[in-house]
Formats: C-alpha cells, structure tokens, sequence
C-alpha cells in the first residue's frame, strides 16, 4: 500500500455558504441555458427543450473547454435537478387516467417495458456491451427516454460516458420516430386509437410522443399521450427492481477503505488531481495531518516524498512492496470501519422514485388546482432541461468515437424491438 500527502491544507469542511458559492457560477450557466431551451420551445412547441438543452451542451463542450469553477455547478445540476424533476413528473400522471385504458392496454404497456428491457439487454450481452451500457439503453428506450436513463443511472452510479451516449441515441432515434410512425401509421390504414396505443407505446420521450401524436391527428394524441404516462408510471418498479440487483450484485465490503483507490491521485499545478494506473500497488491520498496508529504525520515528515507501508508504524521494511489491491482490515487506530469507511450501499427504493408515487397519488386526488399543475409542469420542465445540459456538456465526440459503433447498433436494434411490440399490441387491442 501506498500513501501519499495531500498538498491542500488541513482545515474544516465547507461550509454551507461555501457550497453554495461553489456552484453558484455553474448554476447561473445551467439557468440562462435553461431559460433559452424553454424559449426555442415556446416558439417551435414540437422541438422538446430537453433535446435543446442537451444539444447546446454537447455544441459547448467540443468547441471549448468547460471552465473548471462551473463543474460544481454542472455536477449538482446533473445530480440534484435531475431527481426533483423525475419526482415532479409524476403530476403529470393520474392512476385514474391510467387505468382508464382497459386491462388490455395496461398489458400491452408492461409487456412494450418488460419486454423491451428484457430484449434489449439480450441484445446488447451479445454485442459485448457493458451491463451499465446495455441497461441504461434498455430503460431509456423501453420507458420514458433521457428521463429514464438518467434516473436508472442515478440508481446505478453509472459512469458519465454510458449515460449521455444513452442520451444521445434517444435523441437521435427518439426524432427518427416521430417522423416514421406518422407515415407508416397512415400507410398501414391505423385507426386513431391503434396509432396512439402504437405512439404512446413506442417513442422514447414525453415531447416526442406529442409531435407524434400531433402529427397523427385526431384523438390519437391524447390516447398516445396516456399510454405514454403509463410507460412512465412503470420507471418506479422498475427502479425498485434494479435497486435491488444492485445491492446484490455489488454488496457492501465492511472492510473496504472508501479512500482506497485503484488509481493513484497526483496533484497538477491547477489544483486538480491526475489519476495514473498502478500495478500491484493502492494509492490513498491522506490529509496533510493524519492519525496513524495513534501517531500523528504532518507534512514535515513527507517532504515531497512518497510514504509506503514499511514507513508506516508497526510495519517492517521489506524488498518486496506487492501487497493486495485492497486491505482486507482497517488498521487506522485499531478501529472496526464504521458507515463513513465502507462504500456506499445502493439505496432499495431511491427516494425520488417514492416522491414520484406520491406526486401521482396527489394528482389522481384532484385537489391541486389547474393553475397549479401548470406551474409545476412548467418547473418539471425547467428542471430536467437543466439536467440535460448538464449531461450534454460530457457529451464529447471524442468519447462517442471512442465507445465505438456497438451501442448504436443496440439503440437501432432495441427502437425496432420496442416498436415491433408496440405495433402487435396496438394492432391487438385496436378497435
């Protein structure tokens, strides 16, 4: 094992004044941003402000650098805007209206999600995909879009790269459609309600199923609209379900340092830190006064050096410095590792999924008035536009050659999947 000195000096942790000032420059950014998506919408309805946003931060991002004192800002954004809109998207659903559809299409509906998540992720284990790659991929697509990916990424922690190709490949065969069904709606002679079940079932975002249904016309919309919501009400149990994976799949290590790391940290002259591989070795970075066995190491004694484990007290110096990737005991002070030394454990319901449920529950009561509902729809709105740029401004093309031509053959793959279903259902229940 392998420690090396932060250079930063020891003191007390942020304040709340200083987190706020913290993420007060990219916050600004994300709203003026935000106000411009909500704007271009106003005067082109059918172009979603969610795809604008994200759109104008994947522009920003490839042609400059994003300055440094806007990531806290983009990073609460991406984190905490994202989870109050998710949760306020639920007052745009009604139980009623839902179950309103008949048992029929409430089937076809769990089977469109269940069934496009399920083939998805087939279809993506055989590409080689990467688990959080093809699940990301599976509920954006099979449920409501960069909504759902970036909910389910939330739950999973997954890496930003998976997450805003994810985004990125809603965007592009999410618009594909709403030009597609249109025309292979009237070429197939649907009645309005088989085109809004088959709309409702098979488009990937919100706004792109009201172009949709606008473009198809008569009372399409609002049937395309419901069954829309209902694909939306599923993102709650299913996010219980990967919830519940998660922390099988990745239990908590009782004796695993959370300031163990795989990487080594090292400090670059603006202040960030570089994360180089290392073999054999684990690096950890240490405050600059740290308790160790009960003795105390400041900087004086590390003067620019590196300090391993035969420096450490108690320890006898040895030729050979391989030692295991990750500590099987804490020996810091002789200490059990308590909550703060153990990684993070997958929460079973996140709690954004159990305010969504309950802004559902709320709606379906009645009791908010019109005038309300549109406010909260307009801040829902405004929120996850938010989010989006955020997310955009990691979409780098870079990166996209990077990942490869492999997930979007799963997006090309899993749109005919979901649509393919989408149509049998609609065409079953049509009347």
């Amino acid at each position: 094992m392998t420690v090396t000195a932060d250079p930063r000096p020891s003191g007390p942790r942020p304040t709340p004044s200083r987190h706020t000032g913290a993420v007060t420059p990219g916050l600004a950014v994300v709203t003026v941003v935000t106000a411009l998506s909500l704007l271009v919408n106003r005067l082109l309805p059918a172009v979603s402000p969610l795809l604008v946003a994200i759109t104008i931060g994947a522009i920003f991002t490839n042609i400059v650098a994003v300055p440094q004192y806007w990531q806290a800002g983009l990073q609460f954004s991406a984190k905490r805007l994202l989870r109050a809109g998710v949760a306020l998207l639920g007052l745009q659903v009604t139980f009623r209206d839902v179950l309103g559809l008949g048992p029929a299409v409430l089937a076809v509906v769990v089977t469109i999600v269940a069934g496009g998540i399920g083939g998805t992720l087939l279809l993506g284990r055989a590409l080689g995909l990467s688990r959080t790659q093809r699940l990301l991929i599976a509920c954006g697509f099979s449920i409501c879009g960069a909504a759902a990916a970036a909910a389910v990424g939330e739950a999973i922690d997954a890496d930003e790269e998976d997450l805003v190709t994810t985004v990125a490949l809603v965007v592009v065969f999410g618009t594909v459609l709403i030009a597609a069904i249109p025309l292979a709606a009237h070429a197939l002679d649907l009645t309005p309600h088989t085109s809004g079940v088959w709309a409702g079932g098979a488009v990937h975002e919100v706004a792109q199923v009201v172009a949709t249904g606008t473009a198809l016309g008569g009372g399409a919309l609002t049937i395309a609209v419901i069954v829309k919501l209902a694909r939306v009400i599923l993102l709650a149990p299913v996010l219980i379900v990967i919830g519940r994976q998660e922390r099988r799949t990745n239990p908590p290590h009782p004796h695993t340092r959370t300031d163990t790391l795989p990487t080594h940290r090292t400090p670059i002259a603006d202040g960030t830190d570089s994360r180089t591989s290392t073999a054999g070795h684990t690096h950890r970075r240490i405050p600059t006064a740290a308790h160790i066995h009960g003795h105390t190491l400041t900087a004086d004694h590390l003067p620019g050096r590196t300090l391993t484990d035969d420096h450490l007290p108690g320890r006898t110096p040895t030729d050979d410095h391989t030692h295991s990737p990750t500590p099987t005991t804490d020996h810091t002070q002789g200490h059990t590792p308590t909550a703060d030394h153990t990684r993070r454990r997958a929460p079973l319901i996140p709690l954004f999924v159990v305010a969504f449920l309950l802004c559902a529950a709320l709606r379906t009561t009645d009791l908010l008035p019109t005038v309300v509902l549109g406010a909260t729809k307009l801040v829902q709105t405004a929120l996850l536009t938010g989010a989006m740029f955020a997310l955009g401004t990691g979409v780098r093309i870079s990166a996209l050659r990077r990942v490869g031509p492999r997930p979007f053959v799963l997006a090309a793959l899993s749109t005919t999947w979901v649509t393919g279903l989408a149509l049998g259902g609609a065409i079953l229940t049509g009347s």
